[in-house]
């Protein structure tokens, strides 16, 4: 019995023991993996702070890139001392580096023109973080376009019965004017200038011709990234028919969508098919992309009434071809109370849209004009209406047939250019287009 307690003893003692022994081998588990959880969250934590060092030095690097092209000693030759989408130097610069690269995104060649926009990429480098920033620049005068009433990037032809009035404005085109106008003659109250040849038959001008004149200079082709990037889609297929018609487009209205936009501005993808605007009052500025063959903007029987939300933006921005006629004749208004009956100024949308009224009426009558810049990337044919607008800037042909056009040209957009609309000067970020960028 002696021996039997002796031996449960040491039992018992064993059994201490390796529990002891477990347990301590438990802390010294539960105290390694503390330790390596510490040490990961402190990795964690150090290549966060490394993450957002590297960011603070990209946009320093956005701001450093704009002070070496901007600053008159280096600024005039940045063009030719950079080669596009090549990194330059590091710098030095708070524990970390700042480069960037300059790209012309269009020609890929920085000295093939001084007018193209440019995208400055900053890239920051942080222990071992690297972070990369970017937006797009435009110098800060005006494209050359904007300095004409009318500028057409191809040829100008106008046919049958045709009249352009208004007052000291000038008609260009980066082509040829052929002024065959069949009928009466009908006056051009301009100057008129072309790159190519001019053409007077039955066309009476008002003020100078001027032919072999330089190209002024017209719209990128990524002139739209701007408004794309600021920009509330309306679907192409919630718009009946395709046809914009008896509706209030606004910062304030979508009719199309829940989704309004504070800057007016509605990008609408047509997918290759058709669409209309016409009968309808539009503040902001419509993107149209993708469209088919036979738009039409406005119609020789109903008008519109158009103009921007943002004073020096477009009113339109057309990718593509169409027909561009916006009133039925010189006198007959837009009407709230035609058929069916619209209201189109009530609260948030005050006609004029800066310091004007709103009611909840239907029975305010408007003038058929648009009160800002249109620009159309493709030919434009005129189809008998009667144009008020401010600006026209056409990238290919215009053929306007028996069209009765009234220009009252709009300082605004020349003296701050839109984004897209930028030249030469110095470079400045356009809205909408900065973004974070993946390597």
């Amino acid at each position: 019995m002696i021996h039997s307690h002796k031996n449960i003893r040491q039992r018992r003692s064993g059994m201490i023991y390796l529990l002891m022994l477990g347990m301590a081998m438990l802390i010294a588990m539960m105290v390694s993996g503390a330790l390596i959880i510490s040490r990961v969250t402190a990795r964690k934590n150090a290549m966060a702070s490394n993450g957002l060092n590297a960011e603070a030095l990209a946009e320093t690097a956005i701001e450093y890139a704009l002070t070496k092209i901007n600053t008159p000693t280096t600024g005039p030759t940045w063009r030719a001392t950079n080669t596009s989408a090549v990194e330059g130097t590091p710098v030095p610069f708070n524990g970390g580096t700042i480069s960037y690269i300059i790209k012309d995104e269009i020609t890929n060649n920085l000295t093939s023109t001084t007018t193209n926009p440019i995208r400055i990429y900053g890239i920051g480098r942080y222990q071992g973080s690297k972070k990369i920033y970017s937006v797009r620049c435009q110098g800060e005068k005006p494209l050359t376009c904007l300095n004409a009433t009318l500028c057409v990037g191809g040829n100008f032809a106008p046919s049958q019965s045709h009249s352009i009035t208004g007052s000291d404005f000038t008609l260009a085109t980066n082509g040829t004017f052929n002024g065959n106008v069949a009928g009466s003659g009908s006056p051009y109250l301009a100057d008129l200038e072309a790159v190519g040849s001019i053409t007077l038959d039955k066309v009476n001008v008002a003020g100078f011709t001027s032919t072999g004149v330089v190209a002024r200079d017209m719209p990128p082709s990524n002139a739209f990234e701007s408004y794309i990037a600021q920009g509330t889609a309306i679907t192409f297929s919630s718009i009946p028919s395709g046809i914009i018609q008896n509706v209030l487009i606004s910062p304030s209205s979508n009719p199309y969508g829940t989704k309004t936009n504070s800057k007016g501005i509605y990008i609408i993808d047509c997918g290759g098919l058709n669409i209309s605007i016409t009968r309808c009052r539009i503040v902001g500025t419509l993107v149209i992309l993708n469209p088919g063959s036979a738009c039409v903007i406005g119609s020789n029987t109903l008008g519109l009434n158009w103009s921007p939300a943002v004073p020096n933006y477009p009113c339109l921005m057309f990718n593509g071809n169409c027909t561009f006629s916006i009133g039925k004749d010189a006198v007959t208004p837009l009407s709230e109370s035609t058929s069916p009956a619209t209201n189109f100024n009530p609260a948030g949308t005050p006609y004029p849209y800066y310091g004007g009224t709103t009611n909840a009426t239907s029975t305010d009558t408007y003038p058929v004009a648009i009160n800002g810049l249109v620009y159309i990337s493709g030919n434009v044919t005129g189809n008998v209406g009667y144009y008020s607008i401010d600006q026209l800037i056409i990238g290919g042909t215009y053929n306007p047939s028996k069209d009765t056009i009234t220009f009252t040209y709009d300082t605004i957009p020349s003296s701050k250019p839109p984004p897209g609309f930028g030249g030469a000067g110095n470079m400045v970020p356009i809205p909408g287009t900065w973004r974070w960028e993946k390597f």
